[in-house]
């Protein structure tokens, strides 16, 4: 009986490895080492078997080192990046903080519900999660979303008391809007102080703005008497005491209209007025025959006339029918349009808040200018007469009360 031969693991190592370093045949390693040609060729299958699986376990717990830097230069961008994103959370947070102080407002409480909502619709974070970061609950976003479409209600029917009160009265400024909506605003709890109003109508585009005066109306240069200021330190104290006259000019087409005017300096009433399409002194004098016949008196001894020194006041007409009526004359000296302020300032008022510009026909221009008239004599209220109408004003005598203070322009500033 033949007997196996026993070979040991370490032989079958140093075998297979005998056949791998050399070029020699596997036969002929075989024969050298008594073993069958078969069994050697098995050996080395599963030698070569179990060496690669041990390399793919080791590459899979043990990654190379190529793999070990690309993961180092990985985390050191990450921790750049993130870096970055909390020195802007920082600069943002300083910011708000700045502007918070700055304004007197607290910027996030003011914008956190439109945040959340674009966030919530632009990202689809879900609301609760926004709450957490602005540390509020779902209870006061909801709350505060809820005041918000409150005050964009509010303003628009602001907005649109704005536009009912110009229909009449086309360029209400910005203090006689205020004035005008203090019930309003009372009524419907809304807090809102003069400066806060102003923020309302500039961010609405309510705002007016002036228009320069253009067109001259007054020609001094004439050979008729000029009279004397007698107005200087004239205060009157009850209507019909001082009138004060301006003309100005009013556009229609390509052409221009002429506005005369007289408005009582106590009442501030426009008690007379013309318009004609030449600066002739048919103009003034038609308002000045108005104004006299309104006051339901035959002579005015206790009435000063006061105006600048044009040819219209300065005429022979003019000036006989203020002397028939016993009528005081004063006029400017020096040219100066302060001296006949309350004229320039009632013109200013009429033809710009009451958008008598930019006309298509003088028909037009006359039946403008009587709406305007009636509507500043029994609507337009005056802070300078206590906030009344001058319809009202013109019924009263004695002290009415301004509501502004002069500026002092001469003060220097420190």
């Amino acid at each position: 009986m033949k007997h196996r031969k026993v070979i040991t693991g370490q032989q079958k190592a140093a075998i297979i490895d005998a056949y791998l370093s050399t070029e020699e045949s596997s036969r002929s390693i075989a024969n050298r080492y008594g073993i069958n040609h078969c069994t050697l060729l098995i050996w080395v299958k599963k030698y070569k078997e179990e060496v690669m699986g041990q390399k793919t376990k080791k590459s899979k717990e043990e990654p190379s080192a190529a793999h070990e830097i690309s993961k180092d230069l990985e985390l050191q961008r990450l921790k750049k990046e993130l870096a970055q994103k909390d020195l802007i959370i920082k600069v943002l947070e300083k910011t708000i903080e700045k502007a918070n102080e700055a304004f007197g407002v607290d910027i996030k409480k003011k914008v956190r519900h439109e945040v959340i909502w674009e966030l919530k619709v632009g990202l689809g974070v879900s609301i609760g999660r926004l709450c957490d970061i602005f540390t509020i609950t779902r209870q006061a976003y909801y709350q505060s979303l809820k005041d918000a479409q409150i005050r964009e209600f509010e303003q628009e029917l602001l907005v649109q008391k704005v536009l009912d009160l110009r229909k009449v009265h086309k360029k209400k400024g910005g203090k006689k809007l205020y004035l005008a909506m203090k019930g309003l605003l009372q009524e419907l709890d809304i807090k809102m102080g003069r400066d806060m109003f102003f923020k309302f109508l500039r961010d609405n585009n309510l705002l007016i703005r002036a228009r320069k005066i253009r067109a001259i109306t007054t020609d001094s240069k004439h050979w008729y008497k000029k009279y004397s200021n007698l107005i200087k330190e004239f205060v009157p104290f009850g209507p019909n005491r001082l009138w004060v006259s301006d003309i100005t000019y009013i556009r229609f087409g390509d052409k221009f209209a002429y506005l005369s005017l007289i408005t009582d300096a106590y009442s501030r009433k426009i008690v007379g007025y013309s318009v004609r399409e030449d600066l002739k002194s048919q103009g003034p004098l038609d308002a000045l025959k108005m104004a006299i016949a309104g006051s339901g008196k035959e002579k005015l001894s206790e009435l000063i006339h006061h105006s600048d020194r044009g040819v219209q006041y300065c005429c022979d007409e003019y000036v006989n029918l203020l002397t028939k009526k016993e009528i005081s004359i004063s006029m400017t000296e020096k040219g100066d349009p302060l001296e006949n302020a309350l004229a320039e300032r009632v013109n200013g008022i009429v033809k710009n808040e009451y958008e008598l510009m930019d006309l298509k026909a003088i028909q037009c221009v006359k039946n403008k200018v009587a709406e305007a008239v009636f509507d500043y004599n029994n609507i337009r209220p005056h802070n300078s007469i206590d906030n009344l109408t001058p319809n009202e004003a013109h019924t009263r005598t004695g002290f009415i009360p301004r509501l502004w203070k002069t500026k002092d322009y001469t003060k220097k500033i420190a």
